[in-house]
């Protein structure tokens, strides 16, 4: 019994152990983005203050620098790992795999445990039955969740089918686990109990850029609206802050933007009229 005891103890304190070196890398990598951002941003300010040339030109010049730093550049927001639930929508094609992937980078980069309901390197694979069914805190270390076309397993307008399954249980205590969890859809219309979750300013408008390998998004501040005439409760929106756009083209070998394992598997032998 002692023995047993003895051996479980020490368990523990390789397990914390595990989890307190994970945390002392997480955060040496958050200090060392949050410095890069400082520096781009802020840096060339100094130069060109110290530069000898009309004081006018000088803040027109850092002031178009930071503006352009801050949409290319800083992108913490959605960088740093918090346990919050964030949804991003936009149309096919706007990038949302793209940035599904590009955050994943990210946070492998970080250490952390990314799972994905699609094909993302380094990601582990979960299926649609099995989220809320399984223990998702990895020993305490918590996971970055990523789940891409949930408009087709959240949708809004099947809400009885949801709330009979394990996912509602897993929406409520994702925090209790330390998860972050990032859904994507083409529209705003993933269950409403996964939206009321959604922190105030975790919601993001993927918009289609033009530029191969570039992808803008914009966040969007959920406001409480409340009608004057009935006394109901209605989200509101608005956007907020600069527009952001991040350069994808380096994490595209890590996915198949053409992936169908989402789409219907039925064959069919089509005839012409």
């Amino acid at each position: 019994m002692l023995k047993r005891l003895f051996k479980n103890m020490q368990k523990v304190k390789v397990v914390n152990a595990c989890n307190e070196n994970l945390k002392k890398i997480h955060n040496r990598y958050y200090k060392h983005y949050k410095r890069n951002v400082f520096l781009i941003r802020f840096l060339p300010i100094f130069f060109v203050a110290v530069f000898n040339i009309n004081v006018i030109i000088k803040v027109i010049i850092c002031g178009l620098w930071f503006v352009v730093s801050t949409i290319f550049f800083d992108h913490r927001t959605i960088v740093l790992f918090t346990p919050t639930i964030r949804e991003w929508f936009g149309v096919p094609g706007s990038g949302k795999t793209s940035v599904a992937a590009w955050l994943t980078h990210y946070s492998l980069s970080a250490r952390h445990n990314v799972v994905s309901n699609v094909e993302i390197k380094g990601a582990y694979r979960i299926e649609n039955n099995e989220l809320g069914v399984y223990d998702m805190s990895f020993n305490g270390d918590g996971c970055h969740l990523i789940w891409d076309e949930a408009g087709l397993d959240f949708d809004n307008r099947n809400f009885k089918a949801f709330s009979k399954t394990e996912k509602p249980r897993y929406f409520a205590t994702h925090r209790h686990m330390i998860n972050r969890v990032d859904v994507f859809s083409q529209s705003i219309d993933v269950d409403k109990k996964i939206r009321d979750r959604v922190e105030q300013n975790g919601m993001f408008h993927l918009l289609p850029l033009g530029l191969k390998g570039f992808v803008m998004y914009r966040k969007i501040k959920k406001i409480i609206v409340i009608n004057k005439d009935d006394k109901q409760v209605i989200d509101g929106f608005e956007y907020k802050g600069l527009p952001r756009i991040c350069f994808t083209m380096p994490v595209w070998d890590s996915f198949n933007t053409f992936d169908m394992s989402v789409c219907p598997t039925k064959q069919k032998v089509w005839e012409k009229w």
